[in-house]
């Protein structure tokens, strides 16, 4: 795009729609694209207590499914959480 346009490249310091927790782990996969990518700055507050998200690798379908599986069941049950109070975002096939 860059060459194609003759565009400038601007690189985004400040997110301003995703807390602390967020903005880490979105550095953490822009890493993995651009290992010189800089940390932006978090610049929303954190609304809720405890983990509000992660990224999780497994070697199989079938550890994939046990692993989230017995995390929602052990939220649900500890937590007192309906299982509609998650969101689970996948990179390829759910």
């Amino acid at each position: 795009f860059r060459s194609d346009f003759n565009a400038d490249e601007i690189t985004l310091q400040s997110n301003f729609r995703s807390h602390e927790d967020l903005v880490l782990i979105q550095h953490a996969i822009a890493q993995r694209i651009n290992p010189d990518s800089a940390p932006p700055d978090a610049r929303a507050q954190r609304e809720v207590e405890g983990d509000v998200a992660a990224i999780w690798g497994y070697r199989a379908a079938e550890e994939e499914c046990a692993g989230i599986t017995e995390w929602v069941a052990r939220e649900v049950a500890e937590q007192a959480l309906k299982p509609d109070d998650f969101a689970i975002l996948v990179r390829m096939y759910a």
